[in-house]
């Protein structure tokens, strides 16, 4: 009986009876709004729909799809398209390949296949609009935020979840974590001189939060009520818990007279609301994707809408909402790629990759968004994981775009550090083996491999370190002046005439025979030992190990907790056969308690290796030295991964340790002993804090404040820290 019939997508989701009863229709044309909401293809809603898409093909049917948001979250949003589009050609198909498909290029027609069928417009481009100026307003944070955000960012037992909730909790408003002392946040300041500004010369104004209300918008210390507006100026909310007053409330805010602040969770600006009245929209915070934020951007900048409208984003500087802000962007401009048919990078492909799994946080896709998530040590740990066995070619290749960012990262994590541990104890090491031998500080030479930002110089006993030059292939490591090159003469191999060196550990810039100790720490585990590929990179860094070091002189080849050899009995065999003797005495696992662990490598050179191994044919040497080891041996040079204890707190300076049952007191050099003393005073204030209140979260406030120590509320624990007047980052104390 009827021409024109409408179907909301909500029945359609909750039962078949409709899609079963049009399905007997014979209809001409089907027009979908919304279509993105169609994301799960295995849905009730969309299986109905793509039932009632069937019946329109051929001559004169057709199917027409309308989007605001084609792609809202992910990549197989689309998916869908292609399906109802080509049937015969993606019906059948599994979305998780045809999703990889788009994103690879594989699907290389995809421009062509989607171009005919699909128009994309700006509502510019149809709608004569008013003005519409978009800002970002970067707020920074005071010294006291930055250095409860530090702490935040240090707490590595928060799962990833927990931890982005408080870090973008904290950021909204500092109140979520109850600090002592307390303290306004700079970003609520800053958004009350905005509005201020805005209503001297505008009466209606949006303000969007995203994701978090409770404290936000709701509760006894939402922002809301710090924001002290003019008294001629009407706050209304819009939230979860008033769905039955929204439509009031839109139309009051529409018609009415008055000067008004529309609060709005960003999660009820859907489909249908008009708040086009507003003269200003300001994103306390931003939605996790631009098609989200457009999505409540136009609610107000929309047909109807009769001045020009300004929009503000609120950006927390050098937070987790800087790298958020940062990867919203490159999302969406690599998914407007797609739709447009435009060829993406290999970063980008990396990006939308790991974001349809949902690990939004990868440092190897996003350093943007890691730098401001990840501890410095987490980053660290992605950046190892990215670069297991990758060898030393990909390494570098690495380093063209994260050279800067890794060199940061041990400029962060500072003295107080897993990295700084290691170098503590091959120091200490070196220094107990000098002393057994009666060796004069001034006659001994040291080589630091891969030596990051000379690490060992830095933490060994003061009368070495002019004797540690440093190798390493980041030239971002070596700020400071010196010579980064090998040097010209055998006699040039001493501090201070030779400087941090930027060269590689299977080609070292050194002379042979020339030093007494060497170390390596982490670094071996990025060799690439490809038996089938006669990739032996493993082996060529310990020939040159042997090349550099004098007859008698020791290697420390540190590997990190969660890593050993896979057959250290074969490993024997292999590193006599490259002059080299195991000292057992100072090789296996290091434990520093809760705070440090590795598993170390101690060798010593018994003899050259020239007769086994052949420089011009690197690769017929070490086939035959495998061959002469025996079947399997290779295992000797293959990892494993070790279940053993976690740690605790790997910023915490480990100041004695065991090797095979030997206890050794770490042998601190001035700085680290001042270091180390100033983060031993901090363990103890507490200590007595505990004994006298009985917890941290008993401590009366005042004594807190009184002491420059400062206490927030992580999850459901208190934890308390302090920052050191010396060296990096803060001593934080659960």
């Amino acid at each position: 009986e009827y021409d024109y019939i409408l179907v909301s997508q909500e029945k359609m989701s909750m039962t078949d009876r409709y899609a079963n009863s049009l399905s007997q229709l014979d209809y001409d044309m089907l027009i979908a709004d919304e279509v993105h909401k169609f994301k799960n293809l295995k849905g009730a809603r969309s299986e109905n729909f793509v039932t009632l898409a069937e019946k329109v093909q051929g001559e004169g049917k057709y199917l027409a799809m309308l989007s605001g948001t084609p792609i809202p979250n992910k990549v197989r949003d689309i998916a869908i398209v292609l399906k109802l589009f080509y049937p015969e050609r993606f019906g059948a198909m599994d979305d998780n390949e045809l999703t990889a498909s788009i994103i690879k290029g594989d699907t290389l027609d995809l421009r062509a296949l989607l171009l005919p069928h699909m128009q994309m417009k700006e509502l510019r481009e149809s709608v004569d609009m008013p003005d519409l100026t978009e800002e970002e307003v970067v707020v920074e944070m005071s010294e006291l935020e930055k250095l409860v955000y530090e702490a935040l960012l240090e707490e590595d037992e928060l799962a990833p979840g927990a931890k982005m909730a408080m870090l973008r909790k904290f950021t909204l408003n500092p109140d979520m974590v109850d600090p002592t002392p307390d303290f306004e946040g700079s970003k609520v300041q800053m958004l009350r001189e905005e509005l201020a500004d805005a209503f001297d010369s505008a009466d209606k104004g949006i303000l969007f939060v995203n994701d978090y209300v409770e404290g936000v918008i709701r509760g006894d210390d939402d922002i809301v009520s710090s924001l002290h507006l003019r008294s001629d100026v009407v706050v209304r909310k819009v939230h979860g818990q008033n769905r039955g007053d929204r439509l009031a409330i839109q139309q009051e805010f529409q018609e009415s007279d008055e000067k008004m602040l529309l609060v709005v969770s960003g999660q009820t600006a859907d489909v249908g609301v008009d708040y086009s009245a507003a003269e200003f929209v300001f994103f306390y915070n931003e939605p996790w994707t631009k098609y989200d934020k457009q999505q409540q951007l136009s609610r107000a900048y929309r047909p109807g809408l009769e001045h020009p409208l300004v929009a503000k984003t609120f950006i927390t500087g050098g937070s987790f909402e800087e790298g958020m802000n940062e990867y919203i962007e490159r999302k969406y401009r690599s998914i407007e790629k797609i739709l447009r048919g435009v060829p993406i990078t290999e970063l980008e492909k990396r990006l939308l990759e790991t974001d349809e799994r949902g690990a939004m946080t990868d440092l190897e896709v996003n350093p943007e968004l890691a730098k401001h998530y990840f501890s410095a040590w987490q980053r660290m740990m992605k950046m190892f994981g990215v670069l297991k066995e990758v060898g030393e070619d990909q390494f570098r290749r690495f380093l063209e775009d994260y050279g800067d960012e890794y060199a940061d990262i041990y400029e962060q994590i500072g003295s107080r550090s897993y990295q700084s541990n290691a170098n503590r104890v091959t120091g200490t090491l070196f220094h107990e083996t000098i002393l057994a031998r009666g060796q004069h500080p001034d006659d001994v030479a040291i080589l630091d491999l891969a030596s990051g930002p000379e690490m060992l110089r830095k933490h060994i006993s003061d009368e070495y370190a002019d004797a540690v030059v440093s190798v390493d292939v980041n030239v971002k490591h070596f700020k400071k002046p010196g010579s980064h090159t090998a040097p010209e003469t055998f006699a040039d191999y001493r501090r201070p005439t030779a400087g941090p060196i930027v060269g590689s550990f299977t080609d070292i810039p050194q002379f042979e025979k020339t030093y007494d100790y060497v170390n390596l720490s982490f670094a071996w585990f990025h060799t690439r030992l490809i038996q089938s590929k006669k990739e032996y990179e493993r082996i060529e860094v310990l020939t040159e190990i042997n090349r550099v070091l004098r007859t008698g002189g020791r290697a420390a080849i540190n590997l990190v907790h969660n890593i050993e050899i896979r057959d250290m009995a074969k490993f024997e065999r292999i590193a006599g056969k490259l002059g080299f003797r195991i000292v057992q005495e100072q090789t296996g696992i290091v434990d520093g308690g809760e705070q440090y662990r590795s598993n170390l490598i101690m060798l010593e050179k018994v003899s050259d290796c020239d007769d086994v191994y052949d420089p011009f044919d690197a690769q017929k040497s070490f086939a035959s030295l495998l061959k002469d080891i025996g079947d399997r041996a290779i295992e000797g040079l293959k990892f494993k991964k070790h279940k053993g204890k976690s740690i605790k707190d790997q910023r915490r300076m480990v100041h004695e340790f065991t090797v095979q049952g030997e206890r050794y007191n770490v042998a601190f050099n001035k700085e680290d002993t001042v270091l180390y003393q100033r983060e031993k005073d901090v363990y103890m204030q507490v200590e007595a804090w505990k004994r006298i209140y009985g917890g941290v979260a008993s401590i009366p406030k005042q004594v807190i404040i009184d002491e420059n120590f400062v206490r927030v509320l992580i999850g459901k624990k208190y934890v308390l820290f302090k920052q050191l007047d010396r060296g990096k980052g803060v001593v934080i104390v659960r």
